[in-house]
């Protein structure tokens, strides 16, 4: 892999990193608010939390699989 596609690839691991942390992350809160813990609003936090993960697990999965193939078809 040449050193601009390696660049390429460490732009394009930290993207899907970041955005899995954050899938984590908000799926973390939903968890916490569903069961009450955040006391204003718990429900609501919980719903919009649970519909961004949702999104963001759909938009990793485009991601992934689009870097995936970028990746096999780069040289070694």
């Amino acid at each position: 892999m040449d050193d601009s596609a390696n660049r390429i690839f460490k732009m394009k691991f930290a993207k899907l990193t970041m955005m899995l942390n954050a899938i984590i992350f908000l799926a973390a809160i939903a968890i916490l608010a569903f069961f009450g813990l955040i006391p204003i609003y718990s429900i609501q936090i919980a719903a919009i939390c649970a519909v961004i993960v949702l999104v963001l697990s759909v938009l990793f999965v485009k991601h992934y699989k689009r870097d995936k193939a970028w990746l096999h078809e780069q040289e070694d």
